[in-house]
């Protein structure tokens, strides 16, 4: 049995079938297909990656809960956050993870900050 045969099958017709395939269409990308970006679609996601930054930055800088002394980088690609850098205990990797997930449009957050010896 053909994978469109039992679909149909399972699914209960033609119009199941393309509805789920149009719900599955989003996810290309994140299952490793290559999905073709326009000109026009890529300085969108650019725009949004840099406006993302830009916020977590401020909500890093703005936080009483860090120290004023720690040097913290953050990249953002697609909603998701990488923050390295170095600070003082592991209680402000912690916090400053929480402190990027909780800026709106962050779908994640992979949080490479080391802790620093004092020498």
């Amino acid at each position: 049995m053909r994978t469109t045969d039992l679909l149909r099958t399972l699914c209960g017709g033609v119009a199941i079938v393309v509805a789920c395939n149009a719900a599955a269409q989003p996810n290309a990308s994140s299952a490793g297909v290559s999905v073709p970006v326009t000109a026009s679609s890529a300085k969108t996601i650019k725009a949004y990656n840099r406006k993302l930054r830009r916020d977590v930055l401020q909500a890093l800088a703005k936080s009483h809960q860090l120290d004023s002394q720690q040097t913290i980088s953050v990249r953002v690609s697609g909603g998701a956050v990488t923050l390295t850098g170095w600070v003082s205990s592991a209680d402000q990797v912690d916090k400053a993870g929480a402190i990027a997930q909780s800026v709106p449009g962050v779908k994640s957050v992979n949080n490479k900050i080391g802790v620093s010896i004092p020498r």
